[in-house]
Parts: C-alpha cells; sequence; structure tokens
C-alpha cells in the first residue's frame, strides 16, 4: 500500500476540501487542539468555521479526533462548527493509553464513519501524534498545518524537530 504525502498547510483555510472530495477522500478528521484553536483554547477561529461548513454544504464530511478527554469541551466545538450536520462525530481519548499516536482513535473514528482508512483525510498540526500514524494507517490524504500555540511538552521538545523536518519537506516536495 502507497503511503500518502504529506500536505503541508500554513492553515486549515487553505486546504481546497472540494479537490479532496474529487479525489475519494468521503471524511476528514480535524485535530483539534493545536490544529483548530490553540492548545486547550476555547475560541475557534470564524473563517475557520466558515471554511469547514462551506465544504459539509457541499459534500465533505467532518470528524473530530482528539486526544482531549473533555467531552463536554469537544461537544460544544461540533455545535459552533455547525453541529451533527457538519461535524458528524467525536473520538476522543477514553481512558490513559487511548490516544494518539497509538491507533485505537483512528480505528474507532474509521468504524463511526464506516469508512476504509484510505477513503479519510487526518488534518492535524504535530508529525507524530496526527501525521504519522494516519500516513502508518493508509489514509487517504494527511495534511500537516502549522497550527497554534502548542502545549509547553510540544513547545520544548516537538516543536524544534519539527520545524526542521517542516523545512526540509517544503523544500523537497514538488
Amino acid at each position: 500500500m502507497a503511503r500518502a504525502s504529506i500536505e503541508l498547510y500554513d492553515e486549515i483555510t487553505n486546504i481546497d476540501f472540494d479537490a479532496w472530495r474529487e479525489s475519494g477522500i468521503k471524511l476528514v478528521c480535524l485535530d483539534v487542539d493545536g490544529t483548530l484553536t490553540d492548545f486547550n483554547g476555547k475560541e475557534i477561529n470564524p473563517k475557520l468555521i466558515t471554511h469547514i461548513r462551506h465544504a459539509a454544504k457541499k459534500g465533505m464530511r467532518f470528524a473530530l479526533l482528539t486526544n482531549n478527554i473533555f467531552g463536554s469541551r469537544m461537544k460544544r466545538f461540533q455545535t459552533e462548527l455547525g453541529g451533527a450536520r457538519v461535524i458528524e462525530s467525536v473520538t476522543r481519548q477514553r481512558y490513559f493509553f487511548d490516544r494518539k499516536p497509538l491507533p485505537a482513535l483512528f480505528f474507532r473514528a474509521s468504524k463511526k464513519a464506516g469508512l476504509h482508512f484510505s477513503e479519510m483525510a487526518m488534518v492535524g498540526d504535530t508529525y507524530a501524534a496526527d501525521i504519522q500514524p494516519a500516513r502508518l494507517l493508509g489514509f487517504g490524504r494527511v495534511a500537516w498545518v502549522k497550527g497554534y500555540k502548542k502545549s509547553l511538552w510540544g513547545r520544548l521538545f516537538a516543536q524544534p524537530y519539527e520545524t526542521r523536518l517542516w523545512r526540509y519537506l517544503s523544500q523537497h516536495q514538488r
């Protein structure tokens, strides 16, 4: 199975979800913290909300896929993004080891949607937790966005590595 190439975006609003749908993608899994909002943030950019709602109106399906354990916060984001008409499911961490990059969340999202990974896309801001696992599982599209402010752990340990990797990929992709 060929692994999807990593698509780099400065922000989610630069993604052409219509082209993704035409290429066979039926569901986009969106990471929350760092991708849709700051780490543990409470606000989502209105421009981002409009972009996702517009794509949903044209037939793209969306799901939230997150390590965040607070279901009420995720349900609020689901509602803010347009409710179940736009964000059809929230797949979140249930217990300590049920988190990305381990595959359980990805498999639950696939099962909820009734889709094979090749029909799904992953949009995230963290290489180790979002991008690499989605590629290994065979997601049809994988988008790495620069995202927002990360957790303290992310800023101290992951960000220097990810910055070098991002720079390398942006220079070596066609």
